[in-house]
């Protein structure tokens, strides 16, 4: 991994005492904040395209699945991809962390969603109201 030095260097501008950890501590922080970039980048992936799908059908839960299949399949062909690149690894495991991302993702967007409509709700009922008067 030859990143590894450019993270400890960043990490280490933020975290001074990141570089007098045990190698074994080290190993810890840096798969932690792997798996972190994988889940993260993910999340906001599949959340982009539930919003991206929501803009075109009402929302159901066939978006949702959409969304999340969508992001597997780019992190599937993302590490496929990587297969064939010398410096890379490709592992079903990154594939797994990346959907678990995009779940989390689909799950969150939906939840706003949802809330943003029960808002909506709310306002245009109280809005109606008001325009009838006394």
């Amino acid at each position: 991994m030859k990143t590894r030095g450019l993270l400890f260097r960043v990490l280490g501008s933020v975290w001074p005492g990141v570089l007098s950890l045990p190698p074994e501590t080290q190993n810890v922080v840096e798969y932690t904040l792997r798996k972190t970039g994988h889940v993260s980048e993910y999340a906001v992936l599949a959340a982009l395209l539930f919003r991206a799908f929501r803009a075109t059908r009402p929302l159901d839960g066939r978006i949702r699945l959409w969304a999340w299949l969508a992001a597997v399949a780019y992190a599937a062909s993302d590490e496929w991809h990587q297969s064939f690149t010398p410096s890379r690894t490709a592992t079903p495991k990154d594939v797994a962390w990346d959907a678990a991302g995009a779940l989390l993702g689909v799950g969150l967007a939906a939840a706003w969603a949802a809330w943003a409509a029960k808002r909506r709700g709310r306002a245009d009922a109280k809005g109606a109201g008001e325009e009838r008067g006394p």
